[in-house]
Order: C-alpha cells, then structure tokens, then sequence
C-alpha cells in the first residue's frame, strides 16, 4: 500500500501558553519547519449534516446450531434445504460532513480533507449511552482484484446512539418535510491546531492512527500525542423546516428529543405539475376574493361600485378629445 506525503512530521518540545510542554510540526524535504507548533485543540467543531440516508440490510452467514432432526436436505426439483443461515441486520444513518468554519488536513499533508462523512448506529437493547469515535485515513494506493485502486483523504465520524433516540432521528431523515441537522464535536482526541486566544479554530490538523503515520522524536520525549480516537462530547441536531402559511406566521416544531432540535423556516417551493400551478391560481383567485369581500364588508367595496359608470363615462370622453386631436 503506498500513502501519499507531503511533509515530515515530527514532535518538538515546545511552550504555549496553556501549559504543554511539547507541540507536532510539519517539516518540510529541506528540512524548513512549515507552519505553526500544532497543540491538541480541546474545544469545539461544528459540521453541516447533508444528505442524510438510511441504510437497512439483512445477511445470511453461517449457520445456526440445530438439532439434527431439524435439518432438512432432501433434495427438491428447484432447490435443497440445508441448515438454517444466521441472520444479521446491519441498519444505520449515513450522511455527508461540511466543516463551518474550519478546513481539516491530515498532518503530513497539505490536501484539505473533502471526504468526511457521518454514521449513526442503535445502540443494543437496554443501553442508554452514546459513543463517538473519530476515524481518518490517508490518502493511499491500494490493489484490488489485480487493480489498483486510489483513496483520497478520508475523515469518519462514528456516534452510537439509544435506540428511542435513533428512531426519532430515522423520522425526521425520511420524513417528506426538508430537514436539516447538524454535528457538533468538542474535545476531540487527535485534533490539532495553532495556539489562539479564540476558541475557534480555523485550521485543524489530524494526527492518524500510528500504523498510518510514525512521528520523528529526534528530541527523545516521553510524549505520547494523542491520536483520533474518542470525543469528549457530541451534540446532532436536527432542524425542522416549515412552510410558512399565508396569514406570515411560523410554528416551529418539537421532536421530543434531547438530542434532536427545530427551528421554523421561511420555505415556500414553487409549484411545479401542471396540477401545483392550477392549485396556485385557484389561492391566488380565493385571496383576490377574500380581499374584495373584506373591501365590501368595510363599505369600501360600495363606494367603488358606485364609481364605476362614470370612471367609464370619462375614460371614453378622454379617448373622444384624443381622437379629434389627432
């Protein structure tokens, strides 16, 4: 397998003002330092959630132990029946990871990671705790069936969830209405970047797992830098969005969920079918009629009826007093 570097990387003894006494540094094939001491950064990253999908399967694979009067294998004119298969069911959240604010880069590389994707498991029956495991890969060369194949920059979020939880998330992802949700990931183990007075981050680099990446440590420290691995803490939410209704107003909706959020939205697609644009003339006519039946409820509507035979008494004399001066 061939992986793709750009840099050195090594570990350097270092001062920042939070107290470390060691930093990871790039390096370049001249031996020039590039960049910024990196530091692990202990606060927070927030990531848009797009294209949210559910995945559900079934495999047979071995077979389950039976007692042998159970076991079926007489042959039949279209199929033998053998032992029973076990059967496991894979069902998850699949969806793709849009940093906010922030560009993620692996260390040892000057590639922006473009592949970063989300998945969301049940936990089994009972288990009331979450997880969250912050995966990465290089982007490497690998052979496949005597054909070799390219993998770019990869990074993987992992959460495990309740299964009340999962299930409220798996609505609001199939649901018709347009949904959105997002990630947000603080204290993330393997997660670098420049000292900063701020508690955002820019630039974040990556340091993968050892088999991938080894780190110089030409100064012999007895350091061992933490690599991607667990989250201090997560939160997904997911944002609910409504169409607004003609009388201006918007009801934001509750999932129920302590790990989910709404907020309502101004969302009003254009109608498309032949059927959406009839249906768009029929408001549109009931609205003009609404009006002029409130116009009418105020008096209005008689004034203007009264006005109107000589409002066309004067618009033929003006047309009249054209035509002669033509």
């Amino acid at each position: 397998m061939k992986r793709f570097f750009d840099y050195r990387v090594a570990l350097e003894a270092s001062r920042s003002p939070e107290g470390h006494s060691w930093a990871i540094r790039e390096i370049g094939a001249d031996g020039t330092p590039i960049g910024s001491p990196m530091i692990p950064f202990t606060w927070s990253a927030s990531f848009d959630v797009r294209d949210i999908q559910r995945f559900v399967s079934v495999e047979g694979d071995g077979h389950r132990d039976v007692a042998a009067s159970e076991v079926t294998d007489e042959a039949d004119d279209e199929f033998t029946v053998g032992p029973p298969l076990l059967a496991r069911v894979s069902d998850h959240l699949g969806a793709k990871l849009i940093p906010e604010e922030t560009s993620f880069s692996h260390f040892g590389t000057s590639r922006t990671i473009s592949k970063m994707s989300l998945t969301v498991e049940p936990a089994p029956d009972g288990v009331e705790d979450a997880t969250c495991h912050v995966w990465g890969g290089i982007k490497h060369e690998h052979e496949v069936d005597f054909r070799t194949r390219s993998e770019d920059d990869e990074l993987a979020v992992s959460l495990t969830v309740p299964k009340s939880a999962y299930e409220r998330m798996c609505r609001l992802a199939e649901s018709p209405q347009r949904n959105r949700a997002y990630l947000r990931l603080t204290g993330v183990s393997g997660f670098y970047a420049a000292w900063s007075p701020s508690i955002t981050a820019y630039s974040i680099k990556t340091l993968v797992s050892e088999s991938q990446l080894q780190l110089e440590n030409g100064s012999g420290l007895a350091v061992t830098p933490p690599r991607l691995g667990s989250a201090r803490r997560f939160t997904l939410s997911f944002s609910r969005q409504r169409r607004r209704s003609r009388s201006g107003t918007s009801r934001a909706v509750t999932s129920g969920d302590a790990a989910t959020r709404s907020q309502s939205r101004i969302d009003e697609p254009e109608p498309g079918s032949f059927m959406d644009r009839m249906r768009s003339v029929e408001r549109q006519a009931a609205i003009r009629d609404g009006t002029r039946e409130a116009l009418q409820g105020n008096g209005i509507g008689f004034a203007i009826e009264q006005l109107r035979t000589p409002l066309w008494i004067i618009v033929g004399l003006l047309a009249l007093l054209v035509w002669r001066s033509c």
